[in-house]
């Protein structure tokens, strides 16, 4: 589990998930693969999933749970 902040224009890199992955936005807004993701949205990907466009332009705060 680990409490994550995005400052403002961060960019990740795509990836693949190796296993579920659990995320919670607490603050600001996350663009996930072309959806925007604001304060209280959570949701789980699939292992084996790909996110090729994760980024924030305002910031944000989130919890992530997932499983090495």
């Amino acid at each position: 589990m680990q409490l994550v902040r995005f400052p403002p224009g961060t960019v990740f890199p795509a990836y693949k998930h190796t296993a579920p992955e659990f995320v919670c936005i607490l603050e600001g807004e996350m663009l996930q693969n072309g959806q925007r993701l604001s304060r209280g949205w959570a949701s789980l990907s699939s292992a084996g999933t790909v996110d090729e466009d994760v980024r924030s332009e305002t910031g944000c705060l989130f919890l992530l749970i997932y499983s090495e």
